[in-house]
């Protein structure tokens, strides 16, 4: 039965012993090449603390998901709770009592259908509070260009569909600055993840 290489056991090499043969003394200083690449490798799987650009990169990514995450759960609960309220507010009473609906059985459709789409917001909240705690690398401009692109698309629909509807038409402009000024929140973390990697 073969014994295995003399490099592979560096424990059966003895330097005090009186008699070594001269395979012992040529192959020993390929035992110690063999045992430094080892060390080397184990030195290099270690992970390395984050540097401080990862570190401010990591940061603006918590900071921006969760400025997001508090404006949709905020959104989100006065839709389900104080829809009449805010109507009022954003429109006017006569337009709100136009918004909300004429009869018993149209309010009750629109309230529940307000109703869910704060539901809807809500739950993204929650998500965006979720995610603004991953510290992956690759996955936070991934979720930013995901969520510019959602931005992107509203600001879409509300040009080319709510803004149609006449009572509507005000409030189109200013939710489609909001969407604009919150897409640009995801820009400035993509040019500064790019600007760290690319330093």
């Amino acid at each position: 039965m073969f014994s295995s290489p003399p490099w592979q056991k560096s424990e059966e090499y003895n330097l005090n012993s009186e008699n070594p043969t001269i395979i012992d003394l040529l192959l020993l200083p390929k035992a110690f090449r063999v045992l430094q690449n080892q060390q080397c490798r184990t030195l290099k799987s270690v992970e390395s603390p984050p540097s401080n650009n990862e570190m401010g990169s990591s940061s603006a990514f918590f900071v921006i998901c969760i400025l997001h995450s508090i404006i949709a759960m905020t959104s989100g609960s006065l839709m389900m709770f104080y829809m009449k309220e805010v109507y009022t507010f954003g429109h006017g009473v006569e337009t709100a009592t136009n918004l909300l609906g004429s009869t018993p059985h149209d309010q009750l459709l629109i309230k529940t259908s307000d109703s869910f789409s704060g539901l809807l917001l809500l739950a993204i909240g929650f998500l965006l509070f979720m995610v603004s705690f991953v510290k992956d690398r690759d996955f936070q401009p991934f979720f930013a260009k995901g969520c510019m692109l959602l931005h992107v698309f509203m600001v879409m629909w509300r040009i080319y569909f709510e803004r149609k509807v006449e009572d509507l038409a005000w409030d189109c402009l200013r939710q489609t600055v909001g969407d604009v000024l919150l897409a640009l929140s995801w820009v400035f973390f993509l040019l500064y993840s790019w600007r760290e990697k690319y330093d």
